[in-house]
C-alpha cells in the first residue's frame, strides 16, 4: 500500500489539481497509518509538500497545521467519516477532501484577518507617535508584541536598538497608556497586550 502511495505520490495526480491532491494523500496515509501510529504529523508533512510542489506554498505566511489544530475535532470527524477505523481499498474520500479545502480557505481568510487587523494596531501606534504620547521606536516593538502576543525587554531590545534605561521607559510608557501589560519578575518579566490593543481588532487575535 505504501509503495502505492509513493508512485501515486510521484506521479504528480495531475488529474485532481494540487489542493484536492493534498487531501487525497494526506488521507490515504493516514488510512494507512491510523493516528495511534503517530503518522498525523507525517500526513500533514507530505499534504505541505504536495501544496508546495503545486504553488500553494502561499510563501509561508499560511500554517495549515494550525488551522488543522484549532479544528481538531471537525478534523479528526472528517478523517473518520471518509476513511472509516480500517482501511477499506475504494473508500469514498469526498467528506475529507470538501473538509479539507474549506479549512484551506479558512487558514487563508485567518491570515487575511490578522494582516487587517495589523493594519488597524499600526494606523493607531502611528498616530500615537504623531501625537507625542509614544515613542517612535515604539512603532516597531509594539507592532512584534501584537504579532506574537507578547515582548520581553530582550526582544524590545534586538528590535528597535534600545538599551537599559532608555528601553525601560519606552516599555513602562507602554504600559502607563494600556498598549501593553507587564507579567513577572524583573528578569522573567513579559508584556503581554493591553486592553488599548486587545480592543482594536478583537476578531483578528482567535
Amino acid at each position: 500500500l505504501m509503495r502505492d502511495l509513493g508512485q501515486w505520490l510521484r506521479s504528480g495526480f495531475d488529474d485532481l489539481g494540487p489542493a484536492a491532491g493534498a487531501a487525497v494523500a494526506h488521507l490515504e496515509f493516514v488510512a494507512i497509518h491510523p493516528f495511534n501510529d503517530g503518522n498525523g504529523r507525517t500526513a500533514r508533512g507530505i499534504c505541505r509538500l504536495m501544496l508546495r510542489r503545486g504553488g500553494l506554498d502561499f510563501g509561508g505566511l499560511v500554517s495549515l497545521d494550525a488551522q488543522l489544530d484549532r479544528e481538531r475535532v471537525d478534523y479528526f470527524a472528517a478523517i473518520a467519516v471518509a476513511a472509516g477505523r480500517a482501511y477499506s481499498p475504494g473508500y469514498d474520500a469526498t467528506p475529507f477532501v470538501t473538509y479539507f479545502l474549506d479549512a484551506t480557505v479558512r487558514a487563508v481568510d485567518h491570515v487575511l484577518g490578522r494582516m487587517r487587523g495589523l493594519g488597524q494596531v499600526l494606523i493607531a501606534i502611528r498616530q500615537a507617535v504623531v501625537l507625542g504620547s509614544l515613542p517612535p521606536t515604539m512603532l516597531d516593538g509594539l507592532a512584534y508584541a501584537w504579532i506574537n502576543r507578547s515582548i520581553r525587554p530582550a526582544d524590545y531590545t534586538r528590535i528597535t536598538g534600545r538599551v537599559g534605561a532608555s528601553a525601560s521607559r519606552d516599555l513602562l510608557r507602554a504600559v502607563r497608556r494600556g498598549y501593553l501589560e507587564a507579567r513577572g519578575q524583573t528578569r522573567t518579566r513579559r508584556y503581554v497586550l493591553g486592553p488599548f490593543l486587545r480592543q482594536l481588532a478583537p476578531d483578528a487575535l482567535d
